[in-house]
């Protein structure tokens, strides 16, 4: 009896260390990115909370509408806006552009540096 409660544990054992690190790099995922805006230094967060979905420092959902090993691209609407918001996130360079698109109102272009803490 006692075996076989060591294998379970040990079997319960392996499979926590094989999920548990690919689980925590990608919730724990950050980007920290500043950009200048009218003269000023502005921020931009967005941390990473499953595998399809980013959130701004309000909680604002960006969904990830392609990811690969070089790029991640996002996409966000704030509900009751018209705005459809387009980010690159670019993981070699650790950049960003983002721009708010609607037709004769798009928003200016902003791009900046990043830090990514995973």
């Amino acid at each position: 009896m006692k075996l076989l409660f060591n294998h379970i544990n040990i079997t319960i054992g392996i499979a926590v260390v094989l999920v548990m690190p690919h689980s925590t790099k990608i919730l724990a995922e950050e980007w920290s990115c500043t950009y200048q805006h009218k003269g000023k230094t502005k921020e931009l967060i967005r941390r990473r909370v499953g595998s399809y979905t980013f959130v701004d420092s309000s909680e604002i959902e960006d969904k990830i509408i392609k990811e690969n090993e070089k790029f991640i691209h996002l996409y966000s609407n704030i509900e009751g806006s018209k705005f459809y918001f387009a980010t690159h996130l670019d993981k070699e360079n650790k950049k960003f552009s983002m721009v708010g698109l609607e037709p004769g109102k798009d928003t200016s272009i902003i791009s900046g540096s990043c830090l990514i803490s995973k």
